[in-house]
């Protein structure tokens, strides 16, 4: 008799224990991001960034984000624009792990204006990275990454880390932080995932 409790007991629980889910790649991003450049501890600029990926198939997918961020440093606007898209391709490691890796076209801007003067650079190039995405339970998705960016024969490496928190299975909140040689991206976001 305790046996068959015992195994009726088990049953139910294993029944009503969902397991965590694989990492959704179909997905849009708005948020807010501070940023600390090494070489101007007073200039810390901040702003608005949305990102966003969708699979093609299986495997394949898009990908693409844009920042705007700015302060102002002595009388002078600065504004800093950032804008990626490329390809990706994951991997999945088992039922909740990707790996993956991305390809894609980068773009930056910085512009300054004050007195009446305004100033404007920009330049482009490439980036390459691979990381990991998990989701370690129903709610939660961890992301880390490294990548090479390559902008006017300028290269650097870019760390990046996320958490995401999944209130419903579309909509979660999420922290983030990267950082190259000489600056660091931190900041908050609202996902949708479709």
């Amino acid at each position: 008799m305790k046996i068959q409790l015992l195994a009726i007991a088990t049953a139910a629980f294993f029944s009503t224990t969902t397991l965590a889910k694989a990492p959704s790649w179909n997905q849009i991003e708005v948020g807010y991001v501070k940023g600390d450049i090494d070489d101007l501890s007073e200039v810390s600029p901040s702003g608005f960034a949305i990102g966003g990926s969708k699979l093609l198939g299986e495997n394949v997918f898009v990908l693409g984000s844009y920042s705007m961020l700015s302060d102002d440093y002595q009388g002078v606007d600065l504004d800093l624009d950032q804008a990626s898209v490329g390809l990706g391709y994951r991997l999945g490691l088992n039922e909740t792990t990707d790996a993956y890796v991305t390809a894609s076209y980068e773009y930056i801007e910085l512009s300054g204006s004050g007195s009446g003067n305004s100033v404007s650079v920009d330049d482009n190039g490439y980036g390459i990275g691979v990381g990991v995405r998990s989701r370690l339970t129903d709610n939660f998705e961890v992301d880390g990454s490294i990548g090479y960016i390559d902008i006017a024969d300028e290269s650097e490496t870019a760390f990046g880390v996320s958490g995401h928190y999944y209130f419903t299975d579309a909509v979660a909140i999420g922290a983030h932080y990267s950082s190259t040689a000489d600056v660091s991206l931190y900041g908050v976001s609202l996902r949708y995932s479709f």
